[in-house]
């Protein structure tokens, strides 16, 4: 037997704008290749051959690196999965509008459970992997070690917003499956079976919740 809950819900986040300037030094690692004179024996003779070998050459690099972080995105409520939420970065943030009563309509809404200190924490830690990703490109070689990145953050700015989302899940042989669907887009995230054929089931009924929630925003 099959059974499945849907709610609609706006879940609150906050989102962060940051200027970041980065002096960075690391050790940079080149491939270079030479030839090698080296024996083996063959049906016990022995015998020379050559061989390319590879070995690396170190050298020290440092530099600057900026960038400005418009609208990151930080999940500001502990009562979901937030591995789910974090899934959820299609959202239009350019078009976020004022409040108003109505926007609710037929949806929960839900007050912050993460408070802006902690919020602003996870967002620097998901600018710095962010940064460190950059520099590593900005840097090249074909290897990299001893990274230091020291960053400077300044014109920091904050929004606390509302995002609409469908909180699904449905049970199955009494395992509960859990997923979320972006009330914007209609975009799926959440845990898949792992049979063909309960994958199939999930996703055609995934397909109708979509449906259904494009049905609901048509009407509303």
């Amino acid at each position: 037997q099959t059974r499945s809950t849907v709610s609609g819900i706006y879940v609150p986040f906050w989102t962060f704008d940051a200027q970041t300037d980065s002096d960075y030094s690391a050790e940079v690692g080149t491939y270079h290749y030479r030839t090698e004179t080296r024996t083996r024996t063959v049906d016990g003779k022995t015998e020379t051959y050559e061989e390319q070998v590879r070995y690396t050459v170190w050298h020290w690099t440092s530099g600057s690196y900026e960038r400005f972080f418009n609208d990151v995105l930080v999940p500001a409520s502990k009562q979901h999965d937030i591995r789910l939420m974090e899934q959820f970065d299609d959202f239009s943030l350019e078009d976020l509008r004022p409040y108003k009563p109505e926007y609710l309509s037929g949806f929960v809404a839900e007050r912050y459970t993460v408070p802006l200190r902690e919020g602003w924490s996870d967002a620097v830690s998901r600018m710095d992997d962010s940064l460190e990703d950059s520099i590593r490109r900005q840097i090249g070689g074909d290897e990299l070690r001893n990274l230091s990145i020291d960053t400077q953050y300044s014109e920091q700015t904050y929004k606390h917003i509302l995002l609409p989302l469908w909180n699904a899940s449905y049970t199955y042989k009494e395992k509960v499956y859990r997923y979320m669907v972006n009330g914007e887009t209609g975009s799926i995230s959440g845990k898949v079976p792992r049979s063909g054929w309960k994958i199939t089931f999930f996703t055609l009924f995934c397909v109708l919740v979509v449906a259904a929630i494009i049905l609901y925003f048509y009407q509303s």
